[in-house]
């Protein structure tokens, strides 16, 4: 029987399939990008490939699909140790040639953290998450040491009025000057030492194994696999 007042109401509905809007489909592109800038892709054509998959999905799961597993793809800086590593065994006589070959050809495709951790777990090897540490923690001591030279200029200046007994108004202005210049030139060397001494990460190879030609050479095309032996 009707009843007066009775109606319906929209409620979010959990679990449905939602469909995705453009601003999704713009902020995925930008990670995508983001990635292969960092080259967890690799030498592979999976960036090309999640494009157009991204060009045609609908629901937010096709979404989900196309760059949920980004976070866990190596980037470039982590492929290059894998690299050494294989290369080193290789040179050592760790790693035959066949396994050499087959695992280089899959670290130079788009490889996972766990997939990485399978081609060196049996050299001496294991994949950590590096943690990144925040800005804000990284500034005092980015900015302490040019401040304390800038700081140390400017009393400087005014060490000789004061030492002679004088007036050192007047001298204020010149030690403020010259404490500015002086942090600024102290944080151009840092920032330049900083770049100079940047670590780059290499396998350790003895001297007359790195100057042999021809061992450990990295053969060319992409490929998957698993390890070798």
């Amino acid at each position: 029987m009707w009843r007066r007042g009775r109606g319906f109401r929209l409620v979010p509905a959990d679990g449905l399939p939602r469909r995705i809007s453009e601003k999704e489909r713009q902020e995925a592109r930008g990670l995508l990008t983001r990635a292969q800038r960092e080259g967890r892709f690799g030498a592979s054509d999976v960036y090309e490939q999640r494009l157009e998959g991204l060009a045609g999905a609908v629901t937010k799961a096709d979404l989900d699909a196309i760059v949920a597993d980004l976070d866990e793809l190596i980037p470039e800086t982590t492929r290059a140790q894998l690299l050494a590593v294989v290369r080193q065994a290789h040179a050592d006589g760790t790693l035959p040639a066949d396994g050499f070959y087959e695992r280089t050809e899959r670290c130079l495709g788009a490889v996972t953290r766990n997939e990485a951790a399978t081609l060196v777990s049996d050299l001496g090897y294991r994949i950590e998450r590096a943690e990144r540490v925040p800005r804000l923690r990284k500034l005092p001591s980015r900015v302490a040491p040019p401040a304390v030279v800038g700081v140390c200029s400017g009393v400087a200046v005014l060490a000789a009025p004061v030492a002679l007994g004088t007036g050192v108004a007047h001298w204020v202005p010149l030690a403020v000057g010259t404490a500015v210049f002086g942090t600024a030139c102290a944080s151009g060397v840092a920032f330049a030492w900083t770049l100079r001494s940047r670590p780059r990460w290499r396998a350790p190879v003895r001297a007359r194994e790195a100057r042999e030609p021809g061992r450990g050479a990295r053969p060319e095309g992409t490929g998957a696999g698993g390890p070798g032996r």
